[in-house]
């Protein structure tokens, strides 16, 4: 695919948050495939974004459906992770709850929020298991260990769910968000993904979700790039940079893709490719902050800045194993 030609043909698309939407289920349609697009067909699809919720939601979508596709058979849905703003278990309340060995296995709690409920058919809750009435052997140091964490995956209209709508995050205004409460939700056999919920798909997903995002938002200030004319100009050092940018991607998603989906281990070329998108979008929105159609970015990069200790604590980590 050659890149530039086909951002220019996007940028005169509008697609909205529901545009997008309706995009990604067109692309699972044709596959249903986990894989669905990759990072530089995000970044293309993002250059139609009308805004930057549109393109954070393409990213966000993207992530999702590379980790969970398989079990979400083209649904879109949602995450549902951080609970009192911490996204560790032992600080949950949330749980899956089982009155014996022949009991159903039900959801009860509630979490912070979840994105665009507006737009999926579909929870991915992580909570805590607990069997509450089996016989436990004591042990002296079980105040200690950590709570088996499980996701579980809910329909959005599964009796005892309800989403309530709330403002209480200033990024992303065009994404809905909503408070989650579940109230004795039961959960299908089917429903229960297999394996530990924070080593297989919290800890995998903040990479995951990471990389695609930062790749649409790429797309996005592209897109907003090309639309001000700036890159008209001659021996133009954006382009350079966007140039660079786009073949390092291409070559951080095969690194990425070599550790999912448990994402144990990055390589220093995939966080150092995410360290300098991150770092170029910051330069522009700065820049352009003043200018028209830029408005809102400086807010919205709160959620880069918000993954930034996990991306440097990654950097390190990999960097030493450089040496």
């Amino acid at each position: 695919m050659e890149v530039w030609t086909a951002l220019k043909s996007k940028v005169h698309e509008y697609r909205s948050v529901s545009d997008q939407s309706l995009y990604i289920r067109t692309c699972l349609e044709t596959s249903r495939s986990a894989s669905l697009l990759d990072s530089l067909e995000v970044l293309v699809s993002s250059a139609a974004s009308a805004s930057s919720s549109a393109s954070f939601w393409l990213g966000y979508q993207v992530a999702i459906q590379k980790l969970f596709g398989h079990v979400l058979e083209g649904q879109l849905a949602s995450f549902v992770v951080n609970e009192k703003k911490s996204p560790v278990p032992k600080h949950w309340q949330t749980s899956l709850n089982k009155q014996g060995p022949d009991a159903l296995l039900e959801l009860q709690g509630a979490k912070d929020f979840v994105t665009a409920d507006d737009q999926i058919e579909a929870l991915l809750v992580a909570a805590n298991l607990k069997m509450t009435s089996l016989k436990v052997t004591p042990n002296e140091n079980q105040n200690e260990q950590k709570p088996e964490c499980k996701v579980a995956l809910i329909p959005c209209q599964a009796k005892g769910v309800q989403l309530t709508e709330f403002d209480g995050m200033p990024v992303f205004k065009d994404l809905k968000k909503a408070r989650s409460v579940f109230d004795r939700v039961h959960v299908a056999d089917q429903g229960l993904l297999p394996g530990d919920g924070y080593d297989l798909y919290v800890k995998p997903f903040r990479v995951v979700e990471d990389f695609y995002v930062s790749a649409s938002l790429l797309g996005y200030v592209s897109r907003l790039l090309i639309i001000s004319g700036e890159l008209k100009q001659e021996n133009n050092l954006i382009v350079e940079q966007l140039n660079t940018l786009f073949k390092a991607l291409a070559e951080a998603e095969r690194d990425l893709l070599l550790v999912m989906p448990e994402c144990q281990t990055t390589s220093f070329l995939f966080e150092t490719v995410l360290r300098d998108i991150s770092a170029f979008i910051s330069e522009m929105v700065l820049k352009h902050k003043d200018d028209a159609g830029w408005e809102g970015l400086t807010g919205d990069l709160m959620v880069l800045k918000i993954g930034e200790k996990a991306r440097s604590i990654r950097y390190d980590r990999a960097s030493e194993r450089l040496t």
